[in-house]
């Protein structure tokens, strides 16, 4: 679209003139830069006229989710965002020094450049808007202190304070434990995209201007989701339900953004991808409960499958691992050798267990060597001292001469030591508790 790149470039001419010291660039090759992006942003601004004029809201609404799609990753990176440790994360675009900026830094950076990118009449479309819609309003002031203090006045004095009622938003975002400053983020993209694409608004502010609002507002709503994707993950389908409810002629527009801003959510949890058994597979961060690894135990059981994971070790750090959910078969397991490049197994038979960790790896099926972590009775500890939840399972060993004999040891180096293969009941323990609980429970065997 020539007015997504209108506006991309008037982006980046504004970043280039409000970003010094953020990046160092030599003194006449930004002069270059800044030479070039003008002449491109004049051409593009002489020819955004060839894009068709609208004013159908909902031709408004579809522009804005694309252009969004592709501005979105301008603004935060989201690669690896929300897993816990990051100092074994090796995904492309990760940079582990990044500081990911705020959703109320992204919402002003973009305020800043939109309004850079403005023509004198859409500038005063703009004003004029602020001035006639109190919502908008205070988006725009809070969005200009990066919502460090919601007690912000207004530019203008209004008699009507909101268009959209989300009473019942905020309840569902407050229940799932949001701060007060991000639910008025929130609610305030939500006004400024109701004023984006309402009929009554477009014909005054026009449709460049609805565009650039909508964009805005849907980067600011994503930016949320992801930055609070533990908590509202929950809570998506309630959110997205009241959306089709307030927007519902846009019903399928609603799911489009929705689709994509739950495709970010999942993406900010993805800690390792591998390609295993001819596909790409994803290890989720997850933060693990006696819940989620008794849905494990079952799927295991119920259907005599195998699940991958990694980064299980150092229960002190927090207890979160890398799940696959993609579940694999004993075969794949053997065939290429996946403990030897660290990853963990679970299944339910020991047997199993066994097999592929002694023939899928540098063991090469030498069941001598492998090392079996268990109870030393019915109510010791599982993995470690410290572990407060886990399976019985095998390490990867090797021969050592020690005291004048060979003797058996765990691999202390990586990615080997990171290999387990674990197998049968769960074991827990929960609320301070030192003896374990089982899942399922019954006859320890």
């Amino acid at each position: 679209m020539k007015v997504k790149r209108f506006f991309m470039l008037a982006i980046g001419a504004a970043f280039l003139l409000t970003s010094a010291g953020k990046h160092v660039v030599v003194a006449n090759e930004i002069n270059k830069i800044n030479e070039n992006v003008t002449q491109q942003v004049m051409r593009l601004a002489n020819s955004v006229s060839d894009e068709e004029e609208t004013e159908d809201p909902e031709e408004i609404f579809s522009r804005a989710i694309e252009d969004y799609k592709e501005e979105f990753d301008s603004y935060i990176n989201i690669t690896a965002l929300n897993v816990e440790d990051k100092e074994d994360v090796t995904l492309p675009n990760f940079d582990i020094n990044y500081i990911a900026p705020t959703y109320g830094e992204v919402m002003y950076e973009y305020q800043l450049n939109l309004e850079a990118s403005l023509t004198a009449t859409q500038l005063k479309s703009y004003e004029d808007l602020r001035k006639a819609e109190y919502t908008f309003d205070k988006y725009v002031a809070l969005n200009e202190n990066k919502y460090t203090d919601l007690n912000v006045s207004t530019k203008y004095n209004h008699a009507v304070t909101s268009a959209v009622v989300t009473t019942a938003l905020v309840g569902i975002l407050s229940g799932a434990g949001l701060t007060q400053a991000a639910i008025s983020a929130f609610t305030g993209a939500v006004g400024t995209l109701s004023a984006a694409i309402s009929t009554s608004w477009i014909p005054f502010i026009g449709w460049v201007l609805a565009v650039g609002l909508a964009v805005g507002a849907l980067i600011a709503l994503t930016v949320i989701i992801v930055q609070y994707w533990d908590e509202i993950c929950s809570i998506i389908n309630d959110i997205k339900n009241w959306f089709l409810e307030q927007f519902n002629a846009f019903a399928d527009l609603i799911n489009s953004y929705f689709g994509d801003a739950v495709a970010q959510g999942e993406e900010s949890k993805v800690a390792e991808r591998r390609k295993i058994g001819g596909r790409t597979r994803d290890f989720i961060d997850t933060e693990i409960t006696s819940a989620v690894l008794s849905k494990i135990v079952d799927d295991c059981f119920k259907n005599d499958t195998v699940y991958l994971m990694g980064h299980i070790e150092d229960p002190e750090k927090g207890q979160h691992w890398w799940i696959c959910y993609d579940t694999t078969d004993v075969q794949t397991v053997i065939d290429e050798k996946l403990y030897d490049v660290g990853v963990c197994t679970y299944t339910w038979y020991n047997n199993t267990a066994k097999k592929m960790m002694a023939e899928g790896s540098c063991l090469n099926g030498d069941y001598s060597l492998l090392i079996y972590e268990r109870p030393d009775n019915g109510t010791a500890t599982v993995h470690g001292e410290k572990d407060l939840i886990g399976w019985n399972h095998y390490h990867l060993g090797q021969r050592v001469f020690e005291n004048g004999k060979y003797v058996v040891k765990k691999y202390e180096r990586r990615p080997k030591k990171w290999a387990h293969s674990m197998f049968g009941r769960l074991a827990y323990r929960e609320n301070g508790n030192d003896e374990y609980t089982y899942y399922p429970g019954g006859f320890l065997g």
